[in-house]
């Protein structure tokens, strides 16, 4: 995790990758090296290891949104929406927030659409 934080995406792959090896169950390590590869440009590498992240973990907003910029660097840009919108969707407790931020953007500004 060191290096994952410190934006040394190279060495945090070598080191997850041998954490999978000794135990492939891990899914935190899975959307690490997940992460690591998208970062490195790696989208091919990434995009199975964060789907079984996501699968492992479906309520994670942000590995929902680290998988649909996977896909869309892949070019499945019809893969994509299903996570963007779970993204894009907030929990209960924060919908009124996004209510209120629609209620106020400029008439002239883009619609989402997924």
């Amino acid at each position: 995790m060191l290096y994952f934080n410190q934006h040394d995406y190279t060495h945090a792959a070598q080191i997850l990758k041998c954490g999978l090896e000794l135990n492939p169950e891990m899914p935190t390590a899975s959307a690490l090296l997940g992460m690591s590869y998208f970062e490195m440009g790696q989208r091919e590498e990434a995009e199975p290891l964060l789907e079984a992240a996501v699968r492992a973990n479906p309520s994670d907003d942000n590995l929902q949104m680290a998988l649909a910029r996977t896909l869309v660097g892949l070019g499945k840009y019809d893969a994509a929406p299903p996570y963007i919108k779970s993204y894009l969707e907030p929990p209960p407790e924060r919908s009124g927030s996004v209510v209120f931020v629609g209620q106020n953007l400029p008439s002239n500004s883009p619609k989402i659409r997924y």
